[in-house]
This record gives C-alpha cells, structure tokens and sequence, in this order.
C-alpha cells in the first residue's frame, strides 16, 4: 500500500504539471504551515518510553519536551474551470527529537475536491482523500493509512498570488512500542533502586488528526 501511494502521488504531481497550461485547468501551488492536534499523542508515548529506560529512580534526570506542534505542507492541486479540483500532497512533515528517541513523520496524500464559485475572489472549497502517515523512529512499530478531509476557504483567487486557511481531519495511524519499567527498593544503610524495561505490547495512535492550516498558493506566472 505504501509503495503504490508513493508511486501514484509522483504519477499525480508529474501529471499536475503536465496539465498546467492547459486552457480550463490551473495548476496551483499550496505551501503552509499546519497546526497538527495528534502531536501530543506521539510525544506522551515517546515520554512514557522515555521514563522507563531511563528511570529518575536510577538518578536519571530531564524534563518533558513538549515540540511545537506546527508542521509544513505542500498541497499543489489542479482545479478545472467548473471547480473540480485533484490534488496530491506531503505534510504536515513531523519530527520530534527526545533523549533516547526521535519520530520523523512525511505524510503523503492523494484528493479530490470541490471550490464553490472557483471564477469569485473568495473561493470556498471542500476536499477528501486518503493519507498515509510514513513515519520512522526507534520506537514506530507500522504505518496505516487513513482518510483525510478538510473544508476552506481562498482569497484573492484571481491574482497570482493568494492565501487561504483550511480546517482538516486526517485519521490515519500509526502503531507504536510501549515500554515499562519494574523497580526494586534495594539497600541496607541507604536505599537504591534497580530497575529494568518491561514490554507493554503496543498502542495505536493518531499522529495528524484535527488540523488547521494557513497557506499561500503560487498560481499560474508566479
């Protein structure tokens, strides 16, 4: 599944360009920044795992590394003249640096959509596809696919130069490693713990979910 999804998302972008001059279709460039809500799930998993390899018990010492849960996306798209609209897309790229650990996530989706009144200066537009997470990291056990749809609106969309912001959802997943720790209370004069990892199976989580992004859109002779 991942092999086709990255195969058909160059086949989209090559034929997105390829089209781009022709009369009834504009081929547009989206690049923005992403707020992404399921951030926090991969950082909670990667700080759980965190406290059990390296417990505070064993004189271990760090704070929770919160991240900035904003990502990059590139979302070109090609919109017929009537409002149709096909797109492929990468992001909102993820990545997350711990101690002992890091999580690098470059999402690649396929869509298609419709823009409300696409000849008007402000465009209101609806989309669906299906997304595939692509993520890697010590403690990432698989990737799975999901559906992804977001409703916003552009502005300026007769210049060449236009911005816009979208509210989306994108639900797929991604299976990660649980780690647990087992402590021993040890000493006679003085009291020291010996501790050692314990496997806690996996947990499923939702690494995009809700998003909300602004962007801008480079059309035609930018």
């Amino acid at each position: 599944m991942k092999t086709r999804l990255i195969l058909f998302l160059s086949l989209m972008i090559l034929s997105l360009t390829h089209f781009q001059e022709a009369k009834a279709l504009n081929f547009e460039n989206n690049l923005g920044l992403t707020y992404i809500s399921g951030f926090s799930n991969i950082v909670d998993v990667y700080w759980e795992n965190i406290q059990a390899e390296y417990p505070e018990e064993e004189g271990y010492s760090y704070s929770k590394e919160e991240g900035t849960p904003i990502g990059f996306s590139y979302q070109p798209y090609l919109e017929l003249d009537m409002g149709i609209r096909i797109g492929a897309g990468i992001g909102p790229l993820i990545y997350i640096y711990t101690t002992g650990g890091s999580y690098t996530s470059i999402p690649l989706n396929i869509n298609a959509g419709y823009t409300y009144m696409p000849s008007e200066s402000v465009g209101i537009f609806g989309k669906a596809g299906i997304s595939m997470p692509n993520a890697s990291g010590e403690y990432v056990k698989s990737s799975t696919s999901g559906f992804m749809a977001g409703l916003g609106m552009e502005f300026m969309r007769n210049k060449v130069f236009k911005i816009g912001f979208e509210l989306g959802y994108d639900s797929s997943t991604v299976e990660l490693q649980k780690i647990g720790k087992s402590c021993t209370s040890r000493g006679t004069y003085y009291t020291y713990y010996d501790c050692t990892t314990t496997d806690e199976g996996t947990e499923t989580v939702t690494p995009i979910g809700a998003t909300a992004s602004f962007y801008i859109i480079l059309g035609p002779g930018f």
